[in-house]
């Protein structure tokens, strides 16, 4: 055993008064494995913004359907090896499903979605004849 987790033992009591002290109470998202997701407008589109740390791409399911976004993933972590334990175990581990009401402008046949660094950005294109256009003033003489 490393010299720096030789106090872990000692906090056990701790965490556990913890535990007890939070049963019950609401879990922020970001805990239960729920990805956290950011939502903007552009003049042009929407944009949702998922971060998917540990997910693989081809694992993801992105669909609109019935003006709804939903994606879907499942993220595994690695068993223990023979010799280890857990001291601390946060990173969540199992499947999420996240789903988004679309506004009636989306034109859901020209969706693209994007996965870089472990961030997924699902672009959600308006319809053309729902973005501003410009009206020319035509002058009578």
């Amino acid at each position: 055993m490393r010299p720096d987790f030789a106090l872990a033992p000692s906090f056990a009591p701790l965490f556990r008064e913890l535990d007890a002290a939070m049963r019950g109470a609401p879990v922020p998202e970001m805990i239960r494995g729920v990805p956290a997701a950011d939502v903007l407008e552009t003049r042009d589109a929407l944009k949702v913004i998922l971060d998917l740390p540990g997910h693989r791409p081809a694992e993801l399911d992105v669909k609109v359907e019935d003006g709804t976004l939903t994606v879907r993933g499942e993220r595994s972590i690695a068993e223990l090896q023979e010799g280890e334990r857990w001291l601390r175990r946060e990173r969540t581990a199992g499947g999420f499903t996240r789903s988004f009401k679309l506004p009636t402008n989306v034109d859901a046949n020209r969706v693209e979605a994007r996965f870089e660094h472990g961030v997924l950005t699902v672009t959600l294109p308006r319809r053309e004849d729902t973005l501003p256009r410009r009206i020319d003033v035509k002058v009578q003489e």
